[in-house]
């Protein structure tokens, strides 16, 4: 269902899953995702999802890297959802640490994007200086060379 943009009946089924598997950390890490996108509850979808991660730690189920991947991405747009890009961008990047080589979490984290460092780190990003470089930087760098 969520491959093919189905989110309200996904939940719905996620919701009913839940019922027979209420200590399944995966489901529940879907349930916060879907939670934040669906019903637009970022906040309460980042808390769900922070709770199936805690579980899948204490659960066993932990030596499979793989499942890894789908907790943080769920995490990661359960962020976005809440409007915490930077949350988000760290949930990747966490999940990357299990498994670094998640095409899902790689995928998302190019999406995303990540803001280079500001030329003058010592300055704060919005400092004048900062920006103008900054945007001297990006016409210059930032163009196809060749």
């Amino acid at each position: 269902m969520l491959r093919s943009g189905r989110r309200n009946p996904a939940l719905g089924a996620v919701r009913d899953a839940l019922q027979h598997y209420p200590d399944d950390p995966l489901l529940l890490s879907y349930h916060g995702y879907l939670i934040s996108v669906v019903e637009n509850d970022g906040r309460r979808g980042v808390g769900i999802c922070l709770k199936a991660i805690e579980r899948l730690e204490t659960s066993g189920q932990e030596d499979n890297p793989g499942d890894h991947s789908a907790y943080y991405l769920n995490l990661s747009k359960a962020y976005l959802s809440a409007g915490n890009k930077k949350s988000a961008i760290d949930a990747i990047q966490k999940g990357l640490v299990h498994n670094p080589s998640s095409r899902d979490l790689i995928w998302e984290l190019k999406r995303l994007g990540t803001r280079r460092a500001p030329p003058i780190p010592f300055l704060s990003r919005n400092n004048p200086l900062n920006k103008v470089i900054g945007r001297l930087r990006h016409k210059i760098v930032g163009r196809k060379i060749g």
